[in-house]
């Protein structure tokens, strides 16, 4: 009996260290476990912060380049007596008074034909320059030297970090014109601008294309219809143009990426979509 009691004794003080040596087996690994899940917790979180620093650097500083004449319409300016005209543009660090660029702003301006050929004997002053970052600045630009009859492409293109181009072109009048016109997009609506020269002008016409909704709260477009083809009307008062008289009307646009351009021809200005 006693060598029984002996015996199962032993067993159970096997049993004991099998199940403290299985107990410790299940810590290590647990902490094994947990170790590795750490080490990949820990992992993610610098490849997070990595990744977050990256991006962080990697994310564009706010910038915005635009010009009140460079924006890819056509533009009609008057010569001067001596048969040359200019034109004044103004390239911008900003969209609104509120989003402007957190970049300097260097710019190149040059002058082309229709073909982008290089055009000679125009002064572009300055042709290079810098915009500086931070509120709204502008830089002023002065184009010379513009021939009567003649069509100039400019453009101001950036020289940093930051690309983009903007175009216009500009369409001199013969040194014979008595009407000007130009055309200013306001996004849903454009603004055509007409004016004389020294001379009186009887019997003035402007014609306007499909798409275009005149204004009708100006007295001179009161009649005026929606175009659904090319429409005419005559316009100022009682068809009568005093020398160095102006007036802008406005059309409102059917569909609001269109844009458009005016030309003259005599006594007639034409509204058409420009290509």
């Amino acid at each position: 009996m006693r060598k029984l009691t002996g015996m199962k004794k032993k067993r159970n003080r096997r049993k004991k260290r099998r199940d403290t040596i299985a107990g410790l087996s299940r810590t290590v690994v647990f902490l094994a476990l947990f170790c590795v899940f750490l080490g990949m917790l820990t992992f993610v979180a610098a490849k997070y912060i990595r990744q977050t620093e990256k991006t962080s650097v990697a994310n564009a500083q706010e910038f915005y380049f635009t010009s009140d004449l460079l924006d890819g319409n056509v533009h009609q300016v008057s010569t001067q007596t001596d048969g040359m005209a200019s034109v004044t543009l103004t390239l911008m660090n900003h969209a609104d008074e509120l989003r402007y660029s957190e970049v300097d702003i260097a710019y190149t301006v040059t002058v082309t034909d229709a073909n982008g050929n290089e055009e000679t004997g125009i002064t572009v002053d300055p042709a290079k320059g810098s915009i500086a970052k931070g509120e709204n600045h502008d830089a002023e630009i002065k184009v010379s030297g513009l021939k009567a009859g003649e069509k100039y492409v400019i453009t101001a293109s950036t020289d940093n970090t930051y690309a983009k181009t903007l175009t216009g072109t500009v369409s001199v009048n013969a040194v014979d014109s008595q009407v000007y016109a130009s055309v200013k997009d306001g996004g849903v609506y454009i603004e055509v601008t007409v004016w004389t020269t020294e001379s009186s002008v009887s019997n003035m016409i402007l014609k306007y294309c499909a798409g275009l909704i005149p204004d009708n709260t100006d007295t001179q477009l009161k009649n005026a219809v929606t175009a659904s083809t090319d429409t005419s009307i005559q316009i100022g008062e009682s068809g009568i143009w005093t020398a160095n008289t102006s007036h802008v009307y406005r059309f409102f646009k059917s569909v609001a990426s269109r844009t458009y351009k005016a030309e003259t021809n005599g006594t007639e200005v034409t509204v058409s979509e420009a290509n």
